[in-house]
């Protein structure tokens, strides 16, 4: 964990809303706290000092802003003591719980409050933190979890069991803090969740967040747990056959989606020697090291190619619900390493990002101990409820999921913005290296490349691949297409 804190830039910030958000940045900035949405942050300020409004004010982060681009707009308001007292009812439902929530929003048009809301409100303190720290979750996801982290914290933290996001896990904290709290606790760890951390101040605040992934982090040390395997390979070359079974596997994935699907490659050295493991079906069945992972990576990877035989096992595990589709979102795979598919670039990019975090997880608990998280039963209900978003996606970008190469980028600017309008990924090549600048999409790829070049030929092709998984469409005849049609095969309509 690196320090950023700067006191002249906590300084600049011309009120406490502003020095929330930029604390809730530096976090947001680091992925072993926090990646793709996760994590959540607030303040609790006075009507005194809060633009006229009256009484205790909650200010959480908003349910899917990024922390780490976070601003004072993305917090939402709410009235702290009618939050206090839901807190008092026995029972509340994730459906109920947004509409008992929702009349205490103080700003209208202000973003959908964090799932955590209760949890913020509940905890006495003026600023509190909420991540999926890696190295706290490593000891949590272990058979003696509670164990290992009373130890890595010499019983300085509050420690709550498992419990589902949102009410349960409110009441849970409530529960945990009143029994436990002792003057000097600086944070709170939640198994199978992540952590807590709190302070009277901004910095204080976030001093103490860090501090817990810190400590963990040196009790996996002490134990020789943190250094991670790495296979004797690294990166390979993506060539015309690796080519083919990527997007031979994206191909397949889409059509087990119902929706075209875009696949992301990561195939580093210590990805690689977790993709070659021989205990693999084991470890990485019971699902990832937090439930809310599933949103982007499902409950478990499909080992290897055969994504038909992954369907029907995925089917017979989802049961009655029919909101989510049995396609992979992860494919660990000895060869190739992994693939993160997604509805779109954005959401192929998390897959990956996620479980190659999540593997590191995996892998650190197994050096400390084994690698253990929840029943099955209680990751399908997160699976279940987070799911639902590509349906939306989908509907929003008509033509996401698929992949336009397209040349002489320069003179087709005009056919760019508008397959990228439409949702389509666009691998746009050009002499002139203002490619790369033609849009800031997380689906485009612009490459400077000389078709001419044969190392130029090889990078672009390693490139493309590696980005999207293969392309469905070569617009306009170029000298690129005896390289890349042979992908066409594996085209999605």
């Amino acid at each position: 964990m690196h320090k950023q804190w700067n006191d002249a830039a906590a300084a600049a910030c011309g009120t406490e809303l502003a020095l929330r958000a930029y604390s809730s940045r530096l976090i947001g900035s680091d992925p072993a706290l926090v990646l793709y949405g996760g994590g959540n942050t607030s303040v609790k300020l006075t009507g005194e000092t809060d633009a006229g409004l009256e009484g205790a004010v909650l200010y959480v982060k908003g349910s899917g802003a990024d922390l780490g681009q976070v601003r004072e707009h993305d917090f939402t308001p709410l009235s702290l003591a009618p939050l206090l007292a839901l807190l008092e009812r026995e029972e509340l439902d994730a459906p109920d719980l947004a509409s008992a929530v929702a009349p205490y929003v103080l700003r209208p048009g202000a973003p959908k409050p964090s799932i955590e809301t209760l949890m913020h409100a509940a905890l006495p303190w003026r600023y509190v933190e909420h991540t999926h720290a890696t190295p706290v979750l490593a000891l949590c996801n272990t058979p003696d979890g509670e164990a290992h982290v009373r130890a890595a914290f010499d019983g300085e933290v509050v420690l709550v069991p498992y419990r589902h996001s949102g009410f349960d896990l409110a009441r849970a904290c409530v529960s945990s803090y009143a029994a436990q709290y002792r003057e000097g606790m600086r944070g709170m760890v939640l198994m199978h969740h992540g952590a807590c951390a709190w302070g009277a101040d901004a910095k204080s605040s976030y001093e103490a967040m860090l501090a817990m992934a810190a400590g963990a982090q040196a009790y996996l040390r002490a134990h020789d747990a943190w250094e991670l395997d790495e296979a004797a390979q690294g990166p390979v070359p993506v060539d015309l056959a690796r080519a083919r079974a990527i997007a031979g596997l994206r191909r397949d994935a889409a059509r087990a989606a119902g929706r075209p699907l875009i696949a992301t490659l990561r195939d580093d050295a210590v990805i690689r020697a977790f993709a070659q493991r021989d205990d693999l079906e084991r470890i990485t069945v019971q699902g990832p090291a937090t439930p809310g992972h599933t949103i982007f990576t499902k409950r478990f990877p499909l080992l290897g190619r055969d994504v038909a035989g992954f369907a029907a096992r995925y089917r017979e595990h989802l049961g009655e619900a029919a909101n989510i589709d049995p396609a992979p979102r992860v494919i660990l795979d000895a060869d190739l390493g992994m693939l993160g598919l997604g509805v779109n670039k954005f959401y192929a990019d998390a897959a990956a990002a996620v479980y190659a975090s999540d593997s590191r997880v995996i892998a650190r608990a197994g050096k400390l101990q084994a690698y253990a998280t929840i029943e099955p039963a209680l990751m399908l209900k997160a699976e279940i409820e987070y799911a639902g978003f590509e349906a939306k996606v989908a509907q929003r970008e008509p033509r996401a999921g698929r992949v336009a190469l397209v040349a002489d980028a320069l003179a087709h600017r005009g056919q760019i913005n508008e397959l990228l309008a439409a949702g389509w990924a666009v691998a746009a090549l050009e002499v002139n290296p203002v490619v790369g600048t033609l849009a800031s999409t997380p689906g485009y790829l612009g490459l400077r490349a000389d078709a001419e070049d044969a190392a130029d030929r090889a990078r672009v092709f390693d490139a493309v691949v590696r980005a999207f998984g293969g392309i469905d469409l070569i617009l306009a005849p170029s000298p690129w297409d005896a390289l890349f049609n042979p992908l066409l095969e594996y085209a999605i309509p």
